[in-house]
């Protein structure tokens, strides 16, 4: 019996304790003085056993910027709402003034090991209504796992490895544009920071803008089996 209600308790532990990694906020904030109003729509999923406070930390550090890791949860949404209503009337031209914002943020641990966290936001934001004119980016950004480092390219891959992926960017580039007859700038292509390190891959996202037209969206280079890459451990 006391097995069973120990089974119990962790259960509910781990339920309570997922539950407290979704950070989620919808709200609308307004700067009267401007007369600019914010609509704001924001989830965060931290779910996952590995999630410690340090790399909590890191991945707000590094998802929302490094002034919003030292808030909790509940408030960390709320305050980087209210900061970007700020910076936005603060640097914006004053005819946009009485503007009606739209800002929507999506994030995720899209793959985990003893290793790696790597987790995804998706970003969209408009200043127009009906959201017409919306930008959407995706980023992605690869943690230590153990330690909860915000891992960059070249805590990963030596120079050598860089130009090897630089070329394989550039090739695979070049065949997805002809298969899929679109105009792609190969210039542009190069190992550009947003990489994500999946099971067996690590994948290149590039936004719209960045070496396509727009309506092309995101293009995603994969290079298959990741241990080939990796030559130095975080």
């Amino acid at each position: 019996m006391k097995k069973i209600l120990l089974t119990l308790l962790l259960i509910i532990m781990i339920a309570c304790s997922s539950k407290n990694n979704i950070i989620t906020l919808k709200d609308t904030f307004i700067d009267k003085e401007h007369e600019t109003t914010l609509t704001f729509d924001g989830n965060l999923n931290l779910s996952n056993r590995q999630i410690s406070k340090p790399l909590r930390d890191s991945i707000i550090a590094a998802v929302l910027g490094s002034d919003f890791a030292k808030y909790s949860n509940n408030k960390v949404l709320r305050k980087y709402a209210k900061a970007s209503l700020e910076t936005f009337v603060e640097t914006t031209d004053s005819t946009l003034i009485g503007a009606t914002l739209y800002s929507k943020i999506d994030g995720e641990i899209v793959y985990a090991d003893e290793n790696y966290i790597t987790f995804r936001r998706i970003m969209s934001t408009n200043i127009a209504p009906e959201n017409q004119g919306l930008m959407t980016i995706c980023n992605y950004y690869v943690f230590d796992a153990k330690t909860g480092r915000h891992l960059q390219e070249k805590d990963l891959f030596s120079p050598q490895t860089m130009n090897i992926i630089r070329k394989l960017l550039v090739k695979q580039a070049k065949e997805m544009a002809t298969q899929n007859e679109i105009e792609i700038d190969l210039n542009k292509v190069r190992p550009n920071g947003n990489f994500a390190i999946m099971n067996s891959s690590i994948m290149y996202t590039f936004n719209p803008y960045e070496i396509a037209h727009p309506e092309i969206g995101f293009i995603d280079i994969v290079l298959i089996n990741k241990e080939k890459y990796i030559e130095i451990e975080p």
